[in-house]
């Protein structure tokens, strides 16, 4: 009777242990899909047609990539065929990135739109859309304003060049003016110094002989 007792202790304690891992697992996997960034792709060409996904990582370099998670996909056909979904990665300018923080766009979470550079590169039916439309114009915008950044950043290094080498010029020029001033006033006490001492010795006129 009491081992009856002591096992249906022991399984009770084992169901317990067990919800309570499963609602803390729950938990971590709804905190952690509750912090993903979602993340809309306007260059589906480039991650196999996915537009849509969470983002898993970003990679910085000379260009920005964003690796997601795609979420539109055929779910029957992957189940069906019993593929697995491949994170992708696609790389973008920094301009091409637009951030909607949690409380603008979605009060829930934090979502990112990703365009393409140019406004020709995004799919046509897109393009015929008053949302594909608007984003041409934000496209044609962003690069517009980095085309200037570029010239004034261009214009900025050419000025500091010619600044340092004038800088540079002026220096020498300072010095060479020096040098020749230090070389006159070194002529100009040998002489005074020559002249010294031949005032110091008798003329033969002075001598007495006739």
């Amino acid at each position: 009777m009491s081992s009856l007792i002591l096992f249906g202790l022991l399984c009770a304690a084992i169901i317990i242990a067990l919800v309570v891992w499963l609602i803390i697992i729950i938990k971590k996997e709804d905190d952690e899909i509750r912090d993903d960034i979602i993340f809309e792709n306007y260059l589906p060409q480039y991650a196999n047609g996915y537009s849509m996904g969470i983002v898993k990582k970003f990679i910085k370099g000379k260009r920005i990539g964003v690796l997601f998670e795609p979420r539109d996909i055929d779910r029957i056909k992957f189940l069906k065929e019993k593929k697995k979904v491949e994170n992708q990665l696609v790389f973008f300018e920094k301009r091409q990135l637009i951030f909607y923080p949690k409380g603008s766009l979605s009060d829930e979470r934090n979502r990112l739109c990703g365009l393409p550079p140019n406004p020709e590169d995004l799919p046509e039916e897109i393009k015929k859309t008053t949302v594909g439309k608007a984003f041409m114009e934000v496209i044609k915008n962003a690069n517009a304003t980095e085309e200037e950044t570029g010239i004034l950043r261009k214009r900025i290094g050419l000025q500091k060049e010619l600044l340092e080498k004038t800088e540079g010029l002026d220096i020498v020029k300072d010095f060479l003016e020096m040098s020749e001033e230090a070389k006159k006033d070194f002529v100009h006490q040998f002489k005074h110094r020559d002249d010294k001492k031949t005032s110091t010795y008798p003329t033969n006129t002075d001598s007495g002989y006739s």
